[in-house]
């Protein structure tokens, strides 16, 4: 069984986060997989990224399970270094930061992403994209690229089909299928 579909499969059953906690302590069970987060890196050959986004964020999202069920910090994790990025994203990464705030990188990133996500002509969420913003990047910008989403919706830059779309297409590098989720 490979490590995103048994982290997909506990994500579903909530209770089994609680029979996993009855024999082992929170740090015990989440600080390697925090240490996978924190170090994950491409391989020099990789062929395809999208996959790596998936596994990545079933990885994630079974931390932010037990985060959220049991109400962890990240000491309760087990993380120490302040620089981690499971650390940086349960302490601000449901912060949109202001543009002018964002590093030249984080801004490029930024572009990609809405391009990718919103151009009908050019945009699509090719290899490129996502080998250019590995998914610690992209976890920590996605409050940004959501509030400006949002703020061009309200002001009707996109329209509602375009929208939809784009959210969509955004869940899928997310590993998440939102309704595998809420089912």
């Amino acid at each position: 069984m490979s490590l995103k579909l048994l982290c997909t499969q506990l994500v579903k059953k909530p209770f089994s986060l609680d029979v996993m906690l009855l024999f082992g302590q929170a740090a015990t069970i989440l600080q390697p997989l925090c240490d996978l987060l924190d170090n994950w890196a491409y391989d020099d050959d990789q062929g395809e990224y999208h996959p790596v986004y998936e596994e990545f964020g079933a990885i994630l999202l079974l931390v932010l399970a037990f985060v959220y069920r049991y109400n962890l910090s990240s000491v309760d994790l087990g993380i120490r270094s302040p620089d981690s990025f499971v650390a940086k994203l349960l302490n601000q990464g449901q912060l949109s930061r202001p543009l002018d705030e964002l590093s030249e990188a984080e801004q490029g990133h930024l572009d990609g992403w809405v391009q990718g996500l919103f151009d009908t002509e050019t945009g699509n969420l090719g290899d490129e994209l996502m080998s250019s913003c590995p998914p610690q990047n992209f976890y920590l910008l996605v409050p940004t690229l959501f509030y400006n989403i949002m703020l061009a919706d309200g002001t009707r830059w996109l329209n509602d089909e375009d929208l939809k779309t784009g959210v969509e297409c955004l869940c899928s590098p997310l590993g998440v299928e939102l309704h595998s989720v809420l089912t």
